[in-house]
């Protein structure tokens, strides 16, 4: 999922120049140059890419690429996998990683009471006790580490 979104926010940028762009040309590049979504779907990935930092909200609120470009690799004729999952991608973070957490053996309901309590012993944010306890459960945990760090610092979901 990840891979993806950085091969379309290379594209975009790509198409661009290379350099910031506000949000409308972000979202009009993906809806109406490239035509791959509609706006509303064009703002979702958006989100998705700024939330898994591969898009970086400059202070000004200009857009950056949060990532080398050259670490993609972008075939000639590329165009978003068809079976991309946004609704799947633009889930909150808080409920992307309760999912993570979950199991067969860990109910939902479980799962929070367990995040919340790591949180208040250890004194962490939710979504970093999470990341804890999924590590403690045996998860792979490492999709989420640069969104929970851009959270922490930005207060950002």
């Amino acid at each position: 999922m990840k891979e993806e979104i950085g091969k379309i926010v290379t594209s975009i940028f790509n198409i661009a120049g290379g350099g910031p762009l506000s949000r409308r040309e972000f979202i009009n590049i993906l809806a109406h140059n490239l035509r791959w979504f509609d706006p509303e779907t064009s703002k979702k990935l958006l989100n998705a890419a700024v939330r898994s930092a591969r898009i970086r909200v400059t202070p000004d609120g200009m857009l950056e690429r949060a990532f080398d470009p050259d670490t993609v690799t972008l075939e000639a004729d590329y165009t978003p996998d068809p079976s991309l999952d946004l609704d799947e991608m633009t889930k909150p973070l808080i409920e992307r990683l309760i999912e993570a957490v979950c199991d067969q053996n860990l109910p939902r309901k479980d799962a929070v009471k367990m995040i919340n309590h790591v949180g208040e012993e250890l004194n962490l944010l939710f979504p970093a006790a999470a990341i804890h306890v999924g590590i403690s459960r045996g998860r792979d945990m490492s999709e989420f580490y640069n969104e929970v760090n851009t959270f922490i610092i930005n207060g950002e979901m």
